[in-house]
């Protein structure tokens, strides 16, 4: 398994957002963990995928140690958990460390 920082762009219409994905995105064999959520365009976007998804210049294989800062900052960050408390956060920074593989490949 490989862990993906994916670069996405978002577009906001009316109260909902849709997200771009780069060429060679395919939804079928990417699964995505946490957006960055932090109001820019581009941002990141960290997915698991088998090893053997070719990622593309958007997508940067990255370490579980490197997703895992990654997830710290962006649930500390995200404009959407801005009323949880410091303890839910940390409880949403563990779900979501659960989801990383437990065996990486590069």
């Amino acid at each position: 398994m490989k862990v993906l920082n994916v670069s996405v762009t978002k577009t906001r219409m009316g109260g909902t957002c849709h997200y771009g994905y780069p060429d060679g995105y395919d939804a079928t064999k990417v699964s995505p963990i946490i957006y960055q959520e932090e109001g820019g365009d581009p941002e990141g976007c960290l997915a698991v995928t088998k090893d053997d998804f070719t990622a593309t210049d958007k997508m940067v294989v990255t370490s579980n140690e490197d997703a895992t800062i990654l997830i710290s900052d962006w649930v500390d960050d995200n404009i959407n958990y801005g009323k949880l408390t410091d303890e839910e956060k940390e409880a949403m920074k563990a779900k979501i460390e659960l989801m990383l593989p437990t065996e990486l490949t590069e």
